[in-house]
């Protein structure tokens, strides 16, 4: 959408997703933890859509799998304790179906189709990227908010 094109953009697509994370959230009842989850998932969605240490957008198919690359590191580090490995294994999942339905690994050039398989969470986070990129929406009123 015309917000996300300005400065900052990135960072506002994902603020817009999150506030659209929280609301699905509560319309689904979603308990504490899980909308934790998600909205974990979504502020980190997206935090590798141009690679981890060279930029480009040629890394775009595979985004949605690189951040549990990025982020398995701090657990290497001993910075994410073993008894959390599952909170971050569950964050990781929801990242790396928020192009849509897949199989572990897979490239992607496009957002697939929400599928039967996925998780009411997985379809939380998915709606929720897909919702705040439409380019019809105008959020220039939360200008102020970002």
């Amino acid at each position: 959408p015309p917000f996300a094109h300005k400065v900052g953009g990135l960072k506002k697509h994902t603020m817009v997703a999150h506030y659209f994370a929280n609301q699905f959230s509560k319309i689904f009842e979603i308990n504490n933890l899980e909308r934790d989850y998600v909205l974990s998932a979504i502020d980190l969605h997206d935090t590798c859509k141009r690679g981890i240490k060279h930029y480009n957008m040629r890394y775009f198919p595979i985004h949605h799998m690189l951040p549990r690359l990025r982020y398995d590191k701090y657990e290497r580090k001993h910075l994410i304790k073993s008894e959390n490995r599952d909170d971050f294994n569950t964050i990781m999942g929801l990242i790396e179906n928020h192009m849509g339905s897949i199989k572990e690994g897979h490239v992607i050039k496009e957002k697939r189709k929400i599928t039967d398989d996925m998780t009411l969470l997985q379809k939380i986070v998915y709606l929720s990227d897909y919702t705040s990129s439409r380019t019809r929406l105008d959020f220039e009123f939360l200008e102020g908010e970002f």
